[in-house]
């Protein structure tokens, strides 16, 4: 009966594969005959039970799991689980989180028969060939081995294994690292072999190893020098996704444009090759973005290139601290120009919880962070990884983390717990109630003109207010939020009566624009005259309108005209009578959802909201007086009307079939 070789990936979505694992079986692949790799990517969502069922049924004779920072508990206990079954089934553990806790994993899990560091292809290959040889594994470069017998399982429930201080020796051994692989063109490509089939959804996809930066808190400062793939082989696996099924790409490269000429002609093939229009995910580091970089991005239609870019702190002594090297300054002027000149979406990675950092220099980043535009921003605590130097820190007592994966820092020499809690808050609703975009007029208002154009006090006041009214941090449906929101600044001080109404307005227009088919109240229309006659127009199918007592299309107008502060409230006063919107859906259910707020002369708004309430033509211009439009010459009013009819907003109710002339829009 041939060897069934497992290697197992747990991923956090069912979407997810492991590349690493398709790297060891095209690697191995390259000799023919070989008995073949089973690749498991599961979704640890399933749950213990499932895939502990599901790995047993398979009977492996080795079970090779792929151990990051998300995956790792699952993965032991799974281990633990086939040992148990199985006795004489070998365990194998590699990836980051199990290359750098080596020691601990063997000595507290007696079932794991080894531990694989660093770039696996070569050593894989190696211990599978003793393996299944039933030789020892002695002398293998880049192994950490268990000593004595070749595997055990786990102990009884209860029970715990013996340390090596109590046996009187290491039940371990590391051999020598394996040097990295210099020839990275010598791996098969796992696309261009067959290992995925057409593809489906998003992967991941290397074209370079390694990074020449030591930041302190990430893994790849220390998983080697930077290596790449040859371009001709990239552009190669490039042409197999242009044909593939795939719909995103994610390079996992450290720093795209540390080579700019390289990353442009990455860029260029992209452009020219993609006619499916493939989304790609690059990670930049944009203070050494050159023009032909950024003109090349500028080429791509909207939202092709996903750039993310991490900022990490914008405070001077953490960035030392943690030996990062970022001139700001430039860094600011590329994302703006990234944003003014190209149509990518551009996405800033903060960490907060870094050495030197306290709540303070926390908001003047955050605060750096929004005055960038960006199009989304990520607060995130650092994770304190085994193998970093910031790890080293942790052990001089600058940060406490928690002991269990992620390994999240809980407390630093500047930040005590409740601050570390407190931008966790903010950063959850950064991430639930800015980054959608939703929202953004209405809090860009409120931001501007309630909390000093500083995002960080606003998102921190809301963040208090938030948790003190129990409100959940995961929970950010446009409802939910703009609920939220309404009840935030009622509650707030600072926040005038007219800030409050105009901030009103905006949100409930930005409410209705989330909708599939915009719903809710009318609004707070005037009492008009009712109609004395039968209708003579209808608005045409798809067309709904709301009123609102502040005109919101007028508080657009004047944000983006950029009104020095002093005039705004003449601005708002000429928006502080009632006004209608008009908003379009889509009425084709083959078509997705999707409304408009039609940009339109107040006065052709008027005409429509008119002709919506049943108002005869040559009573609008004393309607029009009801909302401070003053006396108006009705041939203005019918000018207008004509303008509506001609753009194919109202229909004329004697031209419909009788069928048709009582339907609603």
């Amino acid at each position: 009966m041939p060897p069934q070789i497992l290697l197992i990936g747990l991923n956090t979505r069912f979407s997810h594969t492991h590349l690493s694992l398709a790297y060891l079986e095209s690697w191995w692949n390259r000799v023919p005959g070989r008995p073949p790799l089973t690749r498991l990517d599961l979704d640890m969502n399933r749950g213990f039970d499932a895939l502990a069922q599901e790995l047993i049924l398979l009977r492996p004779t080795v079970a090779a799991f792929a151990s990051y920072i998300w995956s790792q508990p699952l993965a032991v206990a799974l281990a633990g689980a086939l040992k148990a079954a199985f006795p004489e089934v070998c365990i194998i553990f590699g990836g980051p989180e199990a290359s750098f806790g080596a020691p601990d994993l063997l000595q507290n899990h007696p079932w794991i028969d080894l531990v694989i560091k660093g770039e696996g292809e070569v050593t894989f290959e190696e211990v599978l060939l003793r393996v299944l040889a039933r030789e020892d594994c002695a002398g293998i470069p880049g192994v950490v081995r268990r000593l004595g017998p070749p595997s055990a399982p786990p102990p009884p429930s209860g029970s715990r294994s013996p340390s090596s201080t109590e046996q009187g020796a290491p039940t371990w051994v590391m051999e020598p690292d394996r040097p990295p692989i210099q020839t990275l063109d010598s791996i098969p490509s796992p696309f261009q072999s067959g290992l995925y089939g057409k593809g489906h959804g998003f992967t991941y996809y290397e074209s370079t190893r390694g990074c020449p930066y030591r930041c302190a808190y990430c893994l790849s400062s220390v998983l080697g020098p930077l290596r790449s793939f040859s371009l001709d082989r990239v552009k190669a696996d490039l042409d197999w996704f242009f044909a593939s099924d795939f719909t995103q790409v994610r390079f996992a490269d450290r720093t795209f444009n540390q080579d700019p000429a390289r990353a442009a002609a990455i860029i260029e093939h992209i452009l020219r090759g993609n006619t499916r229009q493939i989304g790609f995910h690059f990670e930049l580091k944009a203070d050494t973005l050159d023009e032909r970089l950024i003109d090349l991005l500028g080429e791509a239609p909207p939202d092709l290139f996903h750039l993310e870019i991490g900022v990490q702190s914008t405070h001077h002594p953490t960035l030392a601290a943690v030996d990062r090297r970022s001139d700001l300054s430039r860094l600011r002027e590329n994302v703006i120009r990234l944003r003014e000149r190209t149509r990518c979406h551009v996405h800033l990675d903060l960490l907060a919880g870094l050495p030197q950092e306290d709540l303070p220099a926390f908001r003047r980043t955050l605060d750096d962070a929004f005055r960038m535009r960006p199009s989304t921003i990520q607060v995130g605590l650092v994770k304190v990884l085994k193998g970093t130097a910031l790890a080293t820190a942790a052990r001089r007592g600058d940060l406490a983390h928690a002991p269990q994966p992620p390994y999240a820092v809980v407390r630093t020499r500047w930040l005590d717990p409740a601050e570390v809690v407190r931008i966790q808050d903010i950063g959850k609703l950064v991430e639930g109630i800015h980054n959608p975009g939703r929202f953004s007029a209405s809090l860009a208002f409120l931001i501007r003109e309630a909390y000093n154009n500083s995002p960080s006090s606003f998102y921190e006041a809301l963040a208090d207010f938030w948790r003190k009214s129990g409100r959940p941090f995961y929970q950010f449906g446009p409802e939910a939020v703009a609920e939220g929101l309404r009840t935030f600044v009622a509650a707030q001080p600072e926040v005038t009566d007219q800030h409050r109404r105009a901030f009103e307005a905006l949100l409930a227009h930005e409410a209705r624009l989330a909708q599939k088919v915009p719903s809710g109240p009318p609004g707070p229309r005037p009492a008009f005259p009712a109609p004395t006659r039968s209708p003579t127009w209808r608005l045409a199918p798809g067309l709904r309108i709301f009123w609102y007592p502040t005109d919101p299309l007028a508080l657009l107008a004047t944000s983006t005209a950029q009104v020095p502060p002093q005039e705004r409230p003449r601005s708002w006063a000429a928006s502080c009578h009632p006004a209608p919107v008009v908003y379009q859906y889509e009425t084709d259910l083959s078509r997705p959802p999707r409304t408009i707020a039609l940009d339109l002369p107040l006065r052709e708004r008027l005409v429509l909201a008119f002709i919506d309430l049943d108002l005869a033509p040559e009573s609008f211009s004393a309607a029009a007086q009801l909302v401070g439009q003053g006396e108006t010459p009705p041939q203005e009013w019918t000018q207008a009307l004509d303008v509506v009819k001609e753009k194919g907003f109202v229909w004329n109710v004697q031209r419909l079939p009788k069928s048709s002339r009582s339907a609603g829009g």
